[in-house]
């Protein structure tokens, strides 16, 4: 029986079917046919092959991973090679259509899914979903995919391209699910970022309506003039931060309610009011206050993600849970905390430290900033075991006991910034000192120790 087959376009065709069997034998490569006789080609390509059946003799050979088989009625071949296979196309590390569910840094969970893939490199989509523990993949079959609408946003879906690789080991897969639609995929992000944008998004769900609608009506470029008691300031009407500072007379904090965009306030001064006033602004996430004169600040009531404070003499903080980020300048060892958990979600920032470091009442701190040092000693450090994330920031840093870090065990990255005052000699070895270490960056050393 003659062979018969379907072909298409080079580099195209699905399926060649054979005489003897009539059986599909697969995707074909690079196929070029000649000659006169029956099963004779036109010279088009017609895929990927890996078993050819050739024509009039019913039986199959392997061709493996053939780049170009001629094939003729009389089995003699007179046609040209074919052009060389083009390489295989990387593959992402997690399949098209997993769920996973991704810690956020208040304890609680949320999720994402892979919907495409350009290459290696997979694109995901946020689930519009936070509970208290990882959900189950069936939980968030109906669940849709997250579109940000906070603040400026203007109700966009959240996707985008995560590096290639496999995800943190923190994400958990969940299974396989139905793949979302979400259309191209032109964004680019980080697996490290996934909680960010649910995060606020939650937040500003929480707002009462006013608020958010305040916010998204007020005009752009409006210029106003506040009186703040002690001093006049034009601002626009839309700024998101403003600086306050101590004057002559008393500040009225209440001028500031016509700022409908104000998200972080900068004070210098020692009214206790302004805590009131940032309790009664839910979207107020940042405080900053300097020269405060407190011997305690309890921020608790208040929507507050990051406080930054000055520490000049005993000082008692008391944070809730939701503060994620701790910025302190002066002496941290004056400085006691008391939050929920101990400081385990917190990220402590500490600025051109005066004293040792070291903060009381954080035995659960993970992630430690230390910024603008010439010389420090890190054996006061052993008050944070916990520590994971560790980085020195400074010029010609100087660590004299930089062997001490080898008590944080559970150290996973440390990064050390212009570290020409290290000795690399005495830094611990990894692999002894650090068992969980994955990261390690040092910019800046000396060329003796290159």
């Amino acid at each position: 029986m003659a062979a018969t087959r379907k072909t298409r376009a080079a580099g195209e065709a699905k399926t060649v079917r054979r005489a003897g069997t009539g059986k599909k034998a697969g995707k074909v490569k690079l196929v070029r046919r000649s000659g006169t006789g029956t099963g004779t080609g036109t010279g088009k390509t017609a895929g990927n092959a890996k078993a050819v059946r050739r024509s009039g003799t019913g039986t199959r050979k392997q061709a493996g991973n053939a780049k170009a088989v001629r094939r003729s009625g009389t089995g003699t071949g007179t046609g040209k090679k074919a052009p060389e296979a083009r390489k295989a196309v990387a593959q992402p590390a997690v399949a098209i259509g997993t769920v996973l569910a991704v810690p956020l840094d208040d304890g609680r969970w949320t999720a994402c899914q892979v919907v495409g893939a350009h290459e290696a490199t997979p694109c995901i989509v946020h689930l519009r979903w936070v509970g208290d523990a990882p959900p189950a993949l069936d939980a968030l079959r109906e669940v849709p995919a997250l579109r940000i609408d906070h603040h400026s946003w203007p109700g966009q879906l959240a996707y985008h391209y995560v590096e290639a690789g496999p995800p943190p080991p923190e994400l958990r897969v969940l299974g396989l699910a139905p793949v979302r639609e979400v259309g191209e995929c032109v964004a680019h992000g980080s697996w490290t970022g996934m909680g960010l944008q649910i995060g606020l998004q939650a937040r500003w769900d929480a707002l009462p309506e006013d608020v958010r609608r305040a916010y998204k009506e007020a005009p752009e470029g409006d210029e106003i003039e506040l009186d703040l008691g002690s001093a006049t300031s034009t601002v626009r009407l839309t700024t998101p931060r403003i600086s306050v500072a101590d004057g002559d007379a008393p500040t009225r904090w209440a001028e500031l309610d016509r700022l409908p965009h104000l998200t972080e306030l900068a004070y210098r001064g020692r009214d206790p009011a302004v805590l009131a006033y940032v309790r009664g602004r839910p979207l107020i996430g940042t405080l900053a206050w300097m020269a405060h004169g407190q011997r305690a600040i309890d921020v608790r009531g208040t929507n507050l993600r990051e406080l930054a404070v000055e520490v000049t003499a005993p000082l008692t903080l008391t944070l809730p849970r939701e503060v994620r980020q701790l910025r302190v300048s002066g002496d941290p060892s004056l400085l006691t905390c008391v939050q929920p958990g101990d400081g385990r979600a917190l990220t402590l920032a500490i600025n051109a430290p005066t004293g040792p470091l070291g903060v009381r009442g954080l035995p659960a701190l993970r992630a430690l900033e230390i910024t603008n040092v010439a010389t420090v000693e890190v054996a006061p450090l052993v008050a944070h075991p916990e520590l994971a994330r560790l980085e020195l920031h400074g010029e010609l840093v100087r660590v004299p006991d930089i062997a001490a870090l080898a008590a944080l065990r559970r150290l996973e990255t440390l990064q050390l910034f212009h570290a020409y005052g290290i000795d690399a000699a005495a830094v611990p070895i990894a692999a002894q000192a650090w068992p969980a270490l994955t990261r390690v960056s040092i910019d800046g050393y000396r060329k003796a120790d290159a």
